[in-house]
């Protein structure tokens, strides 16, 4: 249970980072800015809760059951080993 809620909790700071990440290849008004700076034109842009949201079930679906599966592999391996 909890490598799920650090699954969860990495999603929700990556979420908004990965967004400014994917405008700043993407659009050229993003071209040169920082991740501070993009967070604050996004955030202008499509306002604060839809920044932060903004593709965060697809963030769930892929880090939620990668980090859970890295712990158990590691739980699983760590037991063998000791």
């Amino acid at each position: 249970i909890a490598s799920i809620m650090a699954g969860a909790a990495a999603s929700l700071v990556l979420v908004p980072m990965e967004s400014v990440r994917i405008r700043m290849v993407t659009d050229p008004e993003f071209e040169g800015v920082s991740l501070a700076g993009g967070l604050g034109k996004l955030v202008e842009e499509a306002g604060l809760a839809r920044t932060l949201t903004v593709g965060l079930g697809a963030m769930f679906a892929k880090q939620i059951p990668y980090t859970f599966g890295k712990q158990v592999s590691f739980d699983v391996v760590a037991k063998a080993l000791y």
